[in-house]
């Protein structure tokens, strides 16, 4: 669930803003579609769709609003995860403190685009963990 959710919402929260235009709102949405991916993944039919595309439409579904057309928009590109770790670890200062707790989810929350809310968030129900 952790790499579906590393590859997944930096594309699912965009949306999610443009759908509740609250952040506290979209932020809110984004855990609910994921909750909803975790405990209905047998819905899903990859004869039927692309995940991503299912789980676009259940976050749609989930805002409470019919799914649209999909948009010519480029998705923005994130590096492969094997250089985005690096890349956070080399933006903490070698002096690391007992802030360092706070200092990784921050970082990565810069690093992928989301607010570190969501994060957080996220981490704790997915038990996500750097890969050392």
């Amino acid at each position: 669930m952790a790499t579906l959710y590393r590859c997944t919402a930096p594309r699912l929260y965009p949306l999610a803003l443009k759908l509740k235009t609250d952040q506290a709102d979209a932020d809110a949405l984004l855990i609910d579609t994921f909750l909803h991916v975790w405990t209905d993944a047998d819905g899903y039919h990859p004869t039927r769709s692309a995940a991503l595309d299912w789980m676009v439409a259940l976050l749609h579904q989930r805002a409470g609003l019919p799914p649209t057309a999909p948009s010519d928009e480029p998705w923005p590109e994130l590096p492969p995860p094997d250089e985005l770790w690096p890349a956070i670890r080399a933006r903490l200062p070698d002096d690391e403190d007992d802030s360092r707790s706070l200092r990784w989810p921050l970082i990565i929350a810069c690093v992928l685009g989301v607010l570190i809310g969501v994060l957080l968030s996220l981490s704790l129900l997915f038990d996500l963990r750097p890969v050392h």
